[in-house]
Formats: structure tokens, sequence, C-alpha cells
């Protein structure tokens, strides 16, 4: 799985530096526009690279967090997007307006957050993979920036900013992999300041020292204290952070899932996708 991941970021990274390198050429008559494709194709090459150098371990006896996954479905539609406005471009037919609206909906799709996904899972590696978080929100950060203060682009100013953004929101995520647990900060962290514990012991030191979590993500199977252990502890101690949990299980027995059900929990069944378990946290912390 994490091959064919890593083929497709880096063909999709390659593309998208083609991409704006070829609007360039049509639309560089308008001066900020063509500065700021400049430095988007310069983005991508640069993350092209990144993942690049990510590809050379592959063929190394490597161990991957095999309970999250990328959705197939993201993968296919940003490819046919892209494709799409790059057919259209080269034609002719793309015009400015098309254009612009192309560049929101490939760079705030979440083509970014898969870059994200094969750096993370590489970063124990030689490399230059600590960064790609601070890499990618700068690439977004540049878009906005262009945007801003532009009355005809406003529509896409006001598209961006009404997407999901919980800055500033703290989550715990619960897990013994510790390989999972950088996986999710990764994603995570674009939705606010993740922190992480490897059991239900050392979750609930960091949960009694300050309780103002928005979210808590855990595992149910873990050693030392289990993840139904943390949430009833947490459930009696500090009963406003019962309905901030979302579980996630590579089992379920009928225990179990009794337990979920009673008490109107949300959990998630591994191997998961990132994007469930994003949208699982947007629902807690909407709460």
């Amino acid at each position: 799985m994490i091959n064919k991941t890593i083929d497709w970021v880096k063909s999709t990274e390659k593309a998208s530096q083609r991409f704006y390198e070829k609007a360039l050429e049509t639309f560089g008559d308008d001066t900020e526009l063509a500065g700021l494709l400049r430095h988007l194709a310069e983005d991508e090459k640069k993350h092209y690279e990144m993942v690049s150098v990510a590809s050379g371990f592959t063929g190394k006896s490597l161990e991957f967090p095999q309970s999250a996954s990328i959705d197939a479905e993201v993968i296919s539609g940003i490819g046919t997007a892209l494709r799409h406005c790059e057919k259209r471009l080269e034609a002719g037919e793309l015009t400015k307006a098309e254009f612009i609206d192309a560049i929101v909906t490939i760079e705030f799709s979440e083509c970014n957050e898969i870059f994200l996904y094969v750096i993370t899972v590489m970063k124990a590696f030689p490399g230059e993979f600590r960064n790609a978080i601070a890499e990618i929100r700068k690439h977004k950060a540049r878009i906005e920036r262009f945007f801003t203060d532009k009355p005809e682009y406003a529509q896409y100013l006001e598209r961006i900013r009404s997407l999901p953004d919980s800055a500033g929101e703290r989550i715990l995520v619960v897990d013994d992999e510790e390989g999972l647990l950088e996986v999710y900060e990764a994603f995570l962290s674009q939705i606010g300041v993740v922190e992480s514990a490897v059991n239900g012991v050392e979750a609930l030191a960091k949960i009694s020292k300050n309780p103002s979590y928005s979210a808590i993500v855990t595992d149910v199977d873990m050693p030392a204290m289990d993840g139904i252990e943390l949430y009833r502890e947490v459930s009696e101690k500090f009963p406003a952070l019962k309905d901030r949990f979302v579980f996630l299980t590579g089992t379920m027995d009928p225990s179990t899932s009794s337990f979920f059900r009673e008490n109107n929990l949300k959990y998630l069944l591994k191997p998961v996708s990132i994007k469930d378990i994003k949208t699982a946290v947007y629902g807690i912390i909407g709460k």
C-alpha cells in the first residue's frame, strides 16, 4: 500500500508542478498571479524531491502502520480533477477564473495531507522530512495571501476560510503504536494542537494536568490501561469530557459493542481511513 501511495504522490506532485509551469505561460501577463505560480511550481518541485527521497527506502525491510489508510476515492478524485484541468489548459480552454477555481480545488483537497502521510511514515529515515507540516502550511498560506484584499477573488477567499478550521483546539491521541501516533499527529495537527500518549495511564495523567481537550482519539486495546478503562476514569473525574471520545479498535466483541452502544460512543474499526478519523474529530469538536 505504501509503495503505491508514494508512487501516486510523486506523480501528482510532478503533475502539479507541470500544471503551474504551463499556467505561467498562459497567465504570465498577470504579474501577481505569475509570482504565485512560480512559488507554487517551486513548492511542488520540493515536495516531489522529498517524496522521491522517501521512495528510496521502500525497497528496505520496513514496518509501516497498517491501521491507518488513505481513502482510494479521495486519490481517484484528486487525480481526475488535475488531469481534467491540465487538458483544458493545454487546449486553451481554461479561463483565468476557472484556473483560480482549480487552484483552490486541488490545493485545498486532501492531496497535501496524503503527502504528509507519506512523509510522516518515512521521517524516521534520513531526509528533510520533519519540516513537511510547516512546508504544507506555508504552501497554503501563500495561496490565501494571494486572494486577500482582491475583491474579484473574494468568493475564493471565503471558500478557503469556510473550510473546517479548529486551530487552537487541543486533541489527545492515545495508541501504543508510536508509528500510528505520528501519522495521526501529522493529519490532526491541521485541526488543532495535538498531544499524544502511549497508553491510558499516560493519557489520564495528561488529562488530569489539563483537561481542556476538545477531542480524545484512543485505541481500545493497550497495555497498562486500555481505552475503555480510560473512558471510565475520565468520565468519573472529568464528566465534561465523556462525549469527547473517538475510539479506534481492530476487534469488536459483543461486550465492547454493547459498551459503545449503551454509552452512545463514536468508534471506528481499524484499518481506518484518515478521512474518517478527521470527520469524526470534527464532529466531536463541533458538539
